[in-house]
C-alpha cells in the first residue's frame, strides 16, 4: 500500500472499545508504529473535546489532528485550527421545533463555551455523561450563542422525519430515537477533505477506519475504507474492506497484512497449561499444540510454562510435555525453574498461621504446599478431592498445618462471608480470586508478575512476550504481556481482557493463533 500516506480513524468502538472499556493495547501499538512509518494520522468522531477525558491522554500524542464534532471542529497539537457553527436562523428554527415538541436536547458550543442540556436529562443520560465527560452539563435554555451541535433524544417516528424534512439531506446523523444536528454540509467527509487540503494529500492517499453509520460518508470519501467487524451492516457494504472486530487485533492485523507495519516477532511464549495445552477430559495435549510448541522453538523462540499447579500436581504430566519447555512457572509465581535453578517465593508467615486457623474453626477445605514443593490437603470433600483427580490425575495427601512455610495456599470457602473474612486477613499477600477457590502467593507475585520475571532472566522485555491462557489466574498474564491471547474456552474476564481470542483447545486454538500472528508455517 504504498500510495497510502494519511490514515483516519474513528474514535468509538473503532479506536475505542466500549466492550472492553479501553483502546485495545494491540491498537495503541499499531498507531505507534504507523506513527514511525511516517504516516500522517488523524482522528475524525463524533466526540467533543471535553468527552476526551475517558480516553488515555498519550493516545493523542501520535495523531497529527483531532477532528471532532463530526467535522465541526479541527484541533492540532492542542490548539483549535477551525470551527464550523450553525447558522443561528437555523439554530432558531432547529430549537422552536424541539422546544414545540417538548423534547430533550443537548447544546454544544463552540470550544470555549459550556454545553448544556435543554432540561433536566434522564439517569441512563446522565450515567453516557459521566463516563464519557466525567460531569454531567447544567441545565438551561439557548441564548442565542453559537453552537456546532445540536443533539436531540426520544424522537418518535413522525418527529424524526420532521426533523430530517427541517434539516435537509445533510447535517443530520440519526441513531435509534436519537439525532445529532450539525452544521449545513458538515460531516466526516467534510473532515477528511479538511485533512487531506492540511497536508496536502490526494483522497486517495487516505485510508480510514470506522464501525458507524455517522463513518459512512468518510469510507467513500477516502481513497481505501476499512470497516471494523463489529460495524454496522450498512458502513460494510460501503467498505473496501472488512478486518476483525477491534477487540480482536482487527485493526492490528489489517495493517500487518497490508505491509503498513512489520508484525511483532516476539522472542519468548508463556503457556498456561491446564485448558490451554492439556486437555483435562482426556489428560493429553493436542497434536496440534505439540507440533506448535516444537515449532516455536526451532525458530529460537523461548517457551516457558506458566501454571497454578505444583511438582507434585505436574507428576502424571507426559516428560515429553514438559520437556519441551525452558522454564517453568509453578504455584502462579511462587517457584520457578530456569536453566536448573530454583526460585521460591514465600507467602508472609503470620498471615498463612492465621488464616489456616480460621479455616479449620470453619472446617473449609484447603490445599497448601510448603517450600520443599510438598503439597498437602486438609478438611477436604469428596467434591474437592474429584477436582484434583479430574484436573490432575493425583489427590495430595490429607495433612494438617503444622507451621511449615508455604509458597501457595489454596481454600474453598462455602460461602461469600468466609471469603471476605480470609481477604481481611491478607492484607501483605496476594489474593487471586478463582471460580470455586481462590489461592495466595507471596506479596506482588502471581502469573502477571513470574512472566516479566522470567523474561527478565533471559535478557527480555514486555515487548517480546506473549501468554496464552484462559482462567481467572491467567488474566495478569494477559495483561502484562505485550500480546495477551485468550482461548475461546476461557472464562469471560480473559476474554474482556486479551488482545486476541482464539479458538478453543479441542479446535487447535494454539496453532490457529501463531498461525494467525505469522509466528509460524500455515
Amino acid at each position: 500500500m504504498k500510495s497510502i500516506r494519511g490514515i483516519l480513524f474513528d474514535v468509538d468502538d473503532t479506536l475505542y472499545s466500549h466492550k472492553q472499556r479501553r483502546i485495545p493495547e494491540l491498537t495503541k501499538y499499531t498507531i505507534k508504529k504507523l506513527k514511525e512509518n511516517g504516516y500522517i494520522l488523524g482522528m475524525c468522531t463524533s466526540r467533543f473535546p471535553r468527552e476526551f477525558c475517558s480516553l488515555p491522554e498519550n493516545i493523542f500524542d501520535d495523531f497529527d489532528l483531532i477532528i471532532a464534532g463530526t467535522g465541526s471542529i479541527y484541533i492540532r497539537d492542542g490548539k483549535v485550527l477551525h470551527i464550523e457553527k450553525i447558522n443561528e436562523s437555523d439554530t432558531q428554527k432547529y430549537i422552536n421545533y424541539l422546544d414545540q415538541q417538548d423534547s430533550l436536547y443537548y447544546l454544544w458550543t463552540p470550544v470555549e463555551g459550556q454545553p448544556h442540556f435543554s432540561s433536566e436529562p434522564g439517569e441512563n443520560i446522565k450515567r453516557h455523561h459521566l463516563e464519557w465527560a466525567k460531569e454531567c452539563p447544567t441545565v438551561q435554555k439557548w441564548n442565542k450563542e453559537a453552537l456546532c451541535n445540536i443533539v436531540y433524544y426520544g424522537a418518535n417516528e413522525k418527529q424524526t422525519q420532521e426533523i430530517t424534512d427541517l434539516v435537509g439531506e445533510t447535517g443530520l446523523e440519526i441513531w435509534g430515537n436519537n439525532g445529532h444536528i450539525n452544521p449545513k454540509n458538515i460531516d466526516k467527509a467534510y473532515g477528511i477533505k479538511y485533512f487531506s487540503k492540511l497536508y496536502n494529500l490526494d483522497l486517495k492517499e487516505i485510508l480510514c477506519f470506522g464501525d458507524g453509520i455517522n463513518d459512512i460518508s468518510m469510507i467513500k470519501t477516502a481513497g481505501m475504507g476499512v470497516a471494523v467487524g463489529n460495524g454496522k451492516d450498512e458502513l460494510k457494504k460501503q467498505a473496501d474492506y472488512i478486518c476483525d472486530p477491534i477487540e480482536n487485533a482487527g485493526i492490528y492485523t489489517f495493517c500487518v497484512d497490508h505491509h503498513l507495519i512489520d508484525p511483532i516477532d516476539p522472542t519468548i511464549f508463556f503457556f498456561d497449561i491446564d485448558g490451554t495445552t492439556f486437555r483435562n477430559d482426556i489428560q493429553a495435549s493436542p497434536e496440534s499444540t505439540i507440533s506448535t510448541i516444537h515449532a516455536l522453538r526451532k525458530k529460537g523462540k523461548k517457551c516457558c510454562i506458566c501454571t497454578s499447579r505444583s511438582s507434585d500436581e505436574m507428576i502424571h504430566l507426559p516428560k515429553t510435555f514438559l520437556n519441551m519447555f525452558d522454564a517453568i512457572i509453578r504455584l502462579a509465581g511462587g517457584h520457578i525453574t530456569i536453566d536448573g535453578k530454583d526460585f521460591y517465593h514465600e507467602v508472609n508467615h503470620d498471615e498463612v498461621c492465621q488464616a489456616i486457623k480460621y479455616l479449620d474453626q470453619n472446617k473449609i477445605p484447603y490445599r497448601y504446599v510448603t517450600v520443599d514443593e510438598k503439597s498437602y490437603l486438609y478438611n477436604s470433600t469428596e467434591f474437592v478431592r474429584g477436582l484434583f483427580k479430574y484436573q490432575y490425575g493425583m489427590i495430595p495427601p490429607e495433612k494438617e498445618y503444622e507451621n511449615e512455610k508455604v509458597i501457595h495456599l489454596q481454600y474453598y470457602p462455602y460461602k461469600e462471608s468466609q471469603n471476605n473474612d480470609l481477604d481481611k486477613i491478607f492484607m501483605k499477600s496476594k489474593v487471586t480470586h478463582l471460580n470455586i477457590s481462590h489461592e495466595i502467593t507471596q506479596e506482588n507475585t502471581d502469573k502477571g508478575s513470574a512472566i516479566l520475571r522470567v523474561a527478565e532472566y533471559y535478557g527480555y522485555n514486555r515487548e517480546n512476550t506473549v501468554a496464552f491462557g484462559d482462567g481467572e489466574n491467567d488474566i495478569t498474564m494477559l495483561k502484562n504481556a505485550q500480546i495477551g491471547i485468550a482461548m475461546g474456552n476461557a472464562c469471560q474476564q480473559c476474554l474482556d481482557v486479551a488482545d486476541y481470542v482464539t479458538e478453543r483447545i479441542e479446535d487447535d486454538g494454539l496453532y490457529n493463533a501463531c498461525k494467525h500472528f505469522k509466528w509460524i508455517e500455515s
